[in-house]
């Protein structure tokens, strides 16, 4: 080959794999660890580093010490290799994604992470589980009080609301909440109120039914006229 033709040494960084995917159940642990390999089919050192481009996503030799640079020689792979992996702390089912960006000597990569969260069933859960009411005969009705109803589980439910004795009334009867988070609870909370109307003194027991698909939480609740 004539000199002005000769070809100058290079790197070339390769990974493997080229992309890395995750999938949970929400409430779950988080997913076992991956590994990632950067291989250097050039004829001269590879200098790397690595850089997740999200919080939720780590990476490299020792995540715990943040060991995310190395030098590999010609034809070489990082030993070891990286660890790759993701936290679901603070995340709501859905896909998210984000890359760990490999910037070396050779040139930049881009390696494309995909975590999926799945969202379990809906789970119902009510505060207080219990009211307790008292008032007068021929006064006005004792306060209103609050039930907030919550959902722990993964995706969106809708529920419903009824009451077993006249006196006793919910200011709606249906409605939806969202999954873990912000938008949890009913908003906004139901009142619970009730009606001494008519009622002569004594000791009354009702009941708060909501019901959420196969879900039910019974409330009981007591009334003392005097």
């Amino acid at each position: 080959m004539p000199p002005g033709n000769r070809l100058e040494p290079s790197s070339s960084p390769v990974v493997e794999p080229q992309a890395i995917s995750f999938t949970m159940d929400l409430h779950g642990t988080n997913p076992a660890p991956k590994k990632l390999t950067i291989a250097n089919r050039g004829d001269r050192p590879l200098m790397w580093s690595v850089a997740p481009t999200e919080k939720w996503l780590s990476v490299g030799r020792d995540p715990a010490v943040g060991a995310t640079s190395g030098v590999e020689g010609p034809g070489k792979t990082s030993t070891p290799p990286l660890i790759v992996q993701v936290d679901s702390t603070g995340l709501r089912p859905s896909i998210y994604t984000a890359f760990i960006k490999i910037a070396s000597n050779g040139g930049n990569l881009n390696v494309p992470i995909s975590f999926t969260i799945l969202g379990g069933p809906a789970r119902l859960r009510v505060e207080p589980e219990s009211f307790s009411f008292s008032g007068v005969m021929g006064r006005i009705n004792p306060p209103a009080q609050v039930l907030t109803i919550f959902n722990d589980g993964g995706r969106h439910m809708a529920w419903r609301a009824s009451t077993n004795a006249k006196w006793l009334t919910v200011s709606r009867p249906e409605g939806a909440s969202g999954v873990e988070g912000p938008e949890s609870k009913s908003t906004p909370p139901l009142d619970v109120r009730v009606d001494v109307t008519g009622l002569s003194a004594g000791s009354y027991r009702g009941q708060i039914e909501v019901n959420m698909e196969e879900h039910t939480a019974k409330i009981p609740v007591s009334l003392t006229v005097r």
